[in-house]
């Protein structure tokens, strides 16, 4: 390690995907074998900078975790989310004074937190922001979805909005030329994204107050700037939640096992809340497939013999790349796993020994030894986040998500029937053979199946690329034939009539019920099976561990 010659480290990681700007004062090199040129671990976001008095060993551990009333700052999560996320985007050493003075200037004195987000400046901004976004935003994201599909239903029964296409329906003996409308999905898709961006700028002062380090601590006076970096422990004592925004590198920065040592220790009430970064950015990248997928299909649908059922099989060509995607997403998961067994706090890297020499003595005297601490991870802190890591499947909320963009386009037919003077028969079968039966039953079985053999598959199971893409494609066959079964039985329950798709979607209920009843049982014996085949502590060293932690 050397001092870098220049005035500022902001040109010192060119190339790299660091994300933040040390001061001028106090430059570090990276060691030769790492892909940074500056300290990743002096900072979660500004460059953690301790002069070289703040961090004698005779510091007082006792006020690490002591508030610092009065340069404790909070700034609202949707604060954060504004400009598309421009905080967490961008590099804070591409901002200019004012920028950081600007960004500074929207947090505000507060002696309590709701959340402290943790977070590692090495993943990439956009990650975070989209991340963020989804977890605040899902509830705005449903409602508007919701009333953007009724207007455009509305504004095309009143013909204020025109129908120029056809649909060519042939179903339950009805055969016509319907007027066909891109509006409900086009509103489905587009509109619910901008008013949830604008509710959430106008609801700033209803979102929570967040600790985030490059807003909440001053970027340009150096004495704020230490003071806010020592008082770190005192941001994490008073704050309700410890979200950490987990990604790859996030156990490997010293300063983010810091956040996660002092929050244990000083607030032992408080909830610590895992949020691996590759959920929101699967469901995300999901969201996207299906969209070009039911746009692909709008296009099969329209015009002369548009009701072919295979044009319901166009659907299935971002299956390959979508799998694929999915299962390399998936991998994080296990490295999240493999992460906390193999912790070790002697073996995370710090190019500043001071900082490694503070950290150190905080976490020694807080847990006894550094090997104490490591248990604490390997063992209690291990259980406290095994449900959510082994949950394979997504939360409802995102479930739902990823079925607007389907339940778009069959909204979209059912107005084309609707326009075209379709029967009384013809408009309940569609409803309920493919609104609810496909959309809102089985097509969430097939999501739950094709997530569970993503993430069960996501390891390669052979070396070699050739190997990886077959294991794909073989995972993708399985959720093809479902797709298939899937999109026969709604197509043929809706041309037999009500009868035909109220049965269907009957057998959707039994279906979804049985998973739903049957899934609690089958996570004990997964989350049973992992205890028994990683523990390595009995469990009354583990309840000890536990208590003293």
């Amino acid at each position: 390690m050397g001092t870098v010659a220049s005035n500022s480290c902001c040109e010192a990681d060119k190339g790299t995907n660091e994300e933040f700007c040390v001061p001028r004062t106090h430059c570090f090199d990276a060691d030769a074998d790492d892909s940074a040129a500056i300290s990743p671990n002096l900072s979660p976001g500004v460059g953690h900078m301790w002069s070289e008095s703040s961090m004698q060993v005779g510091h007082k551990r006792s006020s690490v975790l002591t508030p610092d009333l009065e340069i404790m700052r909070g700034i609202s999560l949707s604060s954060t989310l504004s400009s598309g996320g421009h905080l967490w985007r961008y590099s804070p050493k591409k901002f200019s004074t004012e920028q950081r003075m600007a960004l500074y200037s929207k947090s505000k004195p507060v002696e309590k937190l709701d959340i402290f987000i943790s977070h590692t400046w090495w993943t990439p901004g956009w990650q975070k922001a989209a991340a963020l976004y989804l977890q605040t935003a899902w509830p705005t994201l449903l409602v508007s979805w919701l009333l953007a599909i009724s207007v455009a239903f509305v504004l095309s029964v009143t013909r204020i909005l025109p129908m120029p296409f056809i649909y060519e329906a042939n179903l339950v003996g009805f055969t016509a030329l319907c007027p066909f409308g891109c509006w409900i999905l086009c509103f489905g898709i587009f509109l619910p994204l901008l008013l949830s961006a604008v509710l959430l700028h106008l609801n700033c002062h209803r979102s929570p107050l967040c600790f985030v380090d490059v807003a909440c601590i001053h970027q340009e006076d150096s004495h704020l700037m230490r003071r806010g970096v020592q008082g770190i422990g005192g941001f994490l004592a008073a704050s309700r939640e410890l979200r950490v925004l987990w990604s790859p590198p996030y156990l490997s920065r010293l300063w983010c096992v810091f956040e996660l040592a002092a929050f244990s220790k000083a607030n032992s009430s408080g909830q610590i809340v895992l949020a691996p970064l590759f959920v929101e950015t699967s469901v995300w990248c999901l969201w996207g497939f299906l969209c070009v997928s039911n746009v692909l299909f709008w296009f099969a649908r329209s015009g002369r013999g548009g009701a072919s059922i295979l044009a319901y099989f166009i659907v299935l060509v971002v299956i390959g790349p979508a799998t694929h995607g999915l299962r390399k997403s998936y991998l994080s998961k296990q490295r999240l796993l493999e992460d906390l067994k193999k912790f070790d706090l002697d073996e995370v890297k710090c190019y500043s020994e001071a900082d490694r020499e503070f950290i150190h003595s905080a976490i020694t005297d807080w847990y006894g030894s550094s090997e104490a601490f490591t248990s604490y991870v390997r063992g209690p802190l291990k259980r406290k986040m095994l449900e959510p890591i082994l949950h394979t499947q997504l939360p409802l909320p995102y479930l739902l998500f990823l079925l607007t963009p389907t339940f778009s386009i069959s909204f979209e037919t059912f107005l084309a029937l609707w326009m075209g003077r379709a029967p009384v028969e013809s408009l309940v079968a569609w409803a309920v053979g493919m609104m609810l039966g496909n959309n809102l039953l089985w097509l969430p079985l097939f999501m739950v199946l094709w997530i569970y053999l993503c993430d069960q598959f996501a390891q390669p199971r052979w070396p070699g690329r050739c190997w990886d893409v077959l294991q794909t494609g073989a995972v993708m066959a399985v959720c093809f034939l479902f797709a298939a079964f899937v999109s026969l039985g709604s197509n043929f329950s809706v041309a037999y009539g009500p009868v035909a798709a109220i049965c269907w979607a009957s057998s959707g209920v039994a279906a979804v019920l049985g998973v739903l009843i049957t899934r609690p049982l089958r996570f004990r014996r997964r989350k049973n099976a992992f205890l028994v085949m990683e523990a390595k502590v009995p469990d009354t060293e583990i309840a000890e561990m536990e208590s003293n932690a």
